[in-house]
């Protein structure tokens, strides 16, 4: 089994999502939620922002712990149903319906990208 190291190419963000001047990147190599062993909490206090929009994988798992970790620590977490990923799609959906629709808010990106469009 292969370990995912800073430098490897599974962990490198994708070009499509290229990191600009104004972005803050937190580094992680462990752990199921960016909130673990990160600066992510200080670091977001530090700015104001009480909304997080979580996108990714993986539903089953990352997704689920980012958006606990992030309630539990005070801040309102909106998940866009067509920005993150994980297995089965019926598991995905159990999911949605019985556990992160109970405390986050579910929407579309297009929900998003109007909103802040405004």
């Amino acid at each position: 089994m292969a370990a995912l190291v800073n430098a490897a190419r599974a962990t490198q963000i994708v070009p499509e999502l290229a990191v600009q001047e104004s972005d803050l990147v937190l580094s992680r190599l462990h752990r199921l939620s960016p909130f673990q062993a990160t600066e992510l909490d200080f670091v977001l206090r530090n700015l104001f922002i009480r909304s997080l929009v979580c996108v990714g994988v993986s539903v089953n798992v990352a997704i689920q712990n980012l958006a606990f970790d992030a309630v539990n620590a005070g801040y309102q977490v909106v998940i866009p149903r067509d920005a993150v990923a994980g297995f089965p799609p019926s598991h995905v959906e159990a999911v949605f319906a019985n556990t992160l629709g109970a405390v986050a808010t579910l929407v579309t990106s297009e929900q998003i990208l109007s909103a802040w469009a405004r």
